[in-house]
């Protein structure tokens, strides 16, 4: 029977495929050359240079990014509605949610457009979104939302979430 295994580094990210070498070498041959038990068995040479893998104590900085991210994926689970008002090249979006928005001491959430970098607006924790956005060309009417959460040691993450636009123009 044939054995064959994949081995190399690329990855599927932009820099894989804009920037970096990426190698995969595939191979293949009989089980008893190039199997799992040939290559990497107890009686093999290659398992002679690997080193058994030890998993290391957590910092605790990471509690803080954990509690970041956990934040803006409860967040990001929150149905939102932009309702889009007025015409020409004076639009307004009123952004909502039903529910409110989960409340956690010390973290201060703010929402903008995706178009308007920089013009975010503060949410009030424990209640439901209600923000308006006014002044938006054509162009910058979007369902893209840019969720920022912040604590007070100034560590901070970021997503954006899909909202969905009702009267959204042509």
């Amino acid at each position: 029977a044939k054995a064959r295994f994949l081995l190399g580094s690329a990855n599927a990210t932009d820099a894989a495929f804009s920037g970096n070498v990426e190698f995969v070498v595939e191979l293949s041959g009989p089980r008893p050359r190039i199997g799992i038990d040939a290559f990497v068995g107890p009686k093999s040479a290659f398992r002679e240079i690997l080193e058994p893998y030890q998993r290391g104590v957590t910092p605790e900085d990471d509690d803080e990014d954990w509690l970041l991210q956990d934040l803006l994926r409860d967040i990001s689970a929150i149905p939102m509605k932009g309702f889009v008002t007025g015409g020409g090249g004076d639009h307004a979006i009123r952004l909502t949610s039903e529910a409110p928005l989960p409340a956690k001491p010390g973290i201060t959430t703010t929402l903008e457009l995706l178009t308007r970098p920089g013009e975010a607006q503060a949410v009030v924790a424990g209640h439901p979104v209600d923000l308006n956005f006014d002044s938006l060309a054509i162009a910058e009417v979007t369902p893209f939302v840019a969720v920022s959460c912040r604590d007070a040691s100034g560590n901070g993450a970021q997503t954006v979430v899909l909202t969905q636009l009702v009267n959204d123009p042509e």
